[in-house]
């Protein structure tokens, strides 16, 4: 029986697990669902929730200058955490579970374990690059199976890649990130460090973040 909507799936979904999940990013969250319900009603606020073939500031702006100013506290948090208004909309409904990112993204493959094989499904729309992007989890998996031999260690460190994210939303220049995460006083990171060197830092994130 596979089973993998437990936790998020490749370095894109870990990304924005860590941004949903972020204080910061939480706080202003609130804020702006308290506003939507305050302007619109409880029940009306559920549905705008859910209705997704509308943007929410496309569904605030019908509602008049209340709306509108709640729409542009929205789009200001586009440069504060420096990703899309979709990526921010998408942050405003989601729920604070792991199994809720992975089914936001209903273009990726079904990847889990069955019996002693890794088992990857595929919808008829798919493409190489969707079966790359979950290649990481393909390979946590592969090391849970019994015949499974050990190879070099991933540099993919997803909560690393949060972390200089945040510092870079601060100003901080990858040199100086690079200099407190090899000092293991990076905020946000207290793990192991599988990135050598500023430039390979600023690689992996630069591949990995999400925009």
């Amino acid at each position: 029986m596979i089973d993998n909507t437990n936790i998020p799936r490749n370095n894109r979904e870990w990304f924005l697990y860590y941004l949903f999940t972020d204080l910061d990013f939480v706080d202003e969250k609130d804020k702006i669902c308290a506003e939507i319900k305050s302007l619109a009603g409880v029940d009306s606020y559920g549905l705008m929730m859910l209705i997704q073939k509308d943007s929410l500031c496309d569904q605030l702006e019908r509602l008049g200058k209340e709306g509108s100013m709640v729409a542009e506290q929205i789009r200001a948090l586009t440069k504060r955490f420096d990703v899309s208004i979709a990526t921010i909309e998408q942050g405003i409904r989601y729920i604070n579970k792991l199994h809720g990112i992975s089914r936001t993204f209903r273009s990726m493959p079904s990847v889990g374990i069955d019996g002693n094989e890794v088992i990857v499904r595929l919808s008829g729309n798919m493409k190489l690059e969707d079966i790359k992007a979950v290649y990481p989890y393909i390979q946590k998996l592969q090391k849970q199976l019994p015949d499974y031999k050990n190879r070099n260690r991933s540099k993919d460190r997803p909560d690393l890649i949060y972390a200089v994210h945040k510092q870079r939303l601060n100003g901080l220049k990858f040199k100086e990130i690079n200099y407190l995460y090899e000092n293991g006083n990076l905020p946000g990171y207290a793990g192991s460090h599988p990135i050598i060197g500023e430039d390979s830092l600023e690689k992996d994130y630069r591949r990995y973040r999400h925009k």
